[in-house]
């Protein structure tokens, strides 16, 4: 059953219904907010919660029960050795997760074992990392290209993906001026 979206999550939907994906990222509260989660466990805000301070941030993986309860996997969380780790994105074959360290900038490499922990393979830095902003990051759908939303710099930035091994790419896609993107959804 697909929930009711707000309005603004109409790709989603299309997305969900057409199934064209079976995983979206939906946003709670802006990244800065300081809403808590007591219902799955998590009574800290959610902001200074997830940053962690310095190089300290970390993952974490939850397994999913039938009744929807969550369970932390492994010795979860797992280290992630950079500041601000936020969006994820998993490939296709579920092997490795990419995460965004938006304060880095660096986009973070693990592989997931057959019961989800996660390993910490490194970081890879942005090449010319002063004004962007890395938020949102989506796999094509061969799983050779991670495309990742800048926002500071309104562009879009695209990493080769090898296993879990990422190479930026030589050139930003230019995106309009002020665009100040926040997501995107790959096709």
């Amino acid at each position: 059953m697909i929930p009711a979206l707000s309005q603004g999550h109409d790709l989603q939907l299309l997305a969900l219904q057409g199934d064209v994906t079976r995983v979206i990222t939906f946003q709670l509260a802006r990244e800065t907010s300081t809403r808590t989660y007591p219902e799955i466990g998590v009574p800290e805000a959610h902001h200074p919660l997830t940053h962690n301070g310095g190089n300290a941030g970390t993952v974490s993986a939850f397994s999913v029960a039938g009744d929807g309860a969550l369970s932390s996997i492994g010795t979860s969380p797992y280290p992630d050795l950079q500041p601000a780790p936020c969006w994820v994105e998993i490939s296709q074959d579920g092997s490795y997760l990419f995460t965004v360290n938006t304060a880095g900038p660096s986009i973070s490499s693990y592989s997931i074992a057959a019961t989800g922990a996660l390993t910490l393979l490194g970081s890879t830095p942005f090449a010319s990392p002063v004004g962007v902003g890395p938020e949102d990051a989506r796999l094509s759908p061969d799983g050779e290209t991670l495309f990742v939303v800048d926002t500071a710099a309104d562009a879009l930035s695209a990493f080769a993906v090898s296993g879990g091994d990422l190479t930026e790419l030589a050139a930003r896609t230019p995106l309009p001026a002020g665009a100040a993107p926040f997501g995107i959804v790959v096709t």
